[in-house]
């Protein structure tokens, strides 16, 4: 199936693909899309688990380190 699609994309314009796909990801919000504060639940989690935090209830927004 890849193949297919490789031997296929010749069709379109690569410049035209690559302009579309460059404005898709600018679009792309992670902090405020949906699913957002699922990954920083989960975030937090790991944070805790490795030892980074203390309190997973910890909700300090500092700069990153």
């Amino acid at each position: 199936m890849k193949l297919e699609l490789v031997k296929e994309s010749s069709k379109f314009n690569r410049a035209e693909l690559f302009a579309l796909r460059a404005k898709l990801v600018k679009a792309i919000d992670p902090l405020h899309s949906s699913g957002a504060d699922l990954q920083d639940i989960i975030m937090r989690c790991t944070r805790t688990a490795i030892g980074e935090v203390d309190n997973f209830f910890d909700q300090k927004r500092g700069k990153a380190e």
